[in-house]
């Protein structure tokens, strides 16, 4: 997200962890970008909601903590119509259950301190990228700035 500009705008699920809804009710407008929440089950509702400067639709498949299942296939097709990177959390299904970017996802990220990790002892994260673009690079860079050696 830090490498969205600034100016864009982020359509998520409305059920999300409590930390995705503050990155973007807290953090999202310190870099300039606004986001709003739909219900991603109704795919009428996420076509409505795309605006101009969309630029990434944001779910959870499962979400956290309702478990709503989201068609990944239809809302990538949505997303991309719109000219926008679909960005799936897929932490709970893990790539055993569910593989997203066979579905159209352009990014999918999964927190290692579920299902991943095993035990909840391991604090880390994973984002697959579908192909090598700019924002690919772009996470690499953030990543390399902030540090992405896993816990102990």
């Amino acid at each position: 997200m830090q490498t969205l500009p600034s100016g864009s705008h982020v359509l998520r699920h409305t059920d999300v962890y409590t930390h995705t809804r503050v990155l973007g009710q807290d953090f999202l407008p310190k870099w300039g970008c606004e986001a709003t929440h739909v219900d991603m089950t109704n795919l009428d509702t996420v076509g409505n909601a795309i605006r101009p400067n969309t630029k990434v639709l944001w779910m959870e498949s499962p979400s956290n903590p309702g478990m709503d299942i989201i068609d990944i296939h239809a809302i990538a097709k949505i997303a991309h119509e719109a000219g926008a990177k679909l960005v799936v959390d897929s932490t709970f299904a893990t790539p055993v259950m569910q593989r997203p970017l066979q579905l159209g996802a352009d990014v999918v990220m999964h927190s290692m301190t579920k299902y991943l990790g095993g035990h909840s002892d391991v604090q880390g994260g994973a984002l697959i990228f579908r192909e090598k673009d700019k924002r690919a690079a772009q996470a690499g860079e953030v990543r390399t700035v902030i540090g992405g050696v896993l816990s102990p």
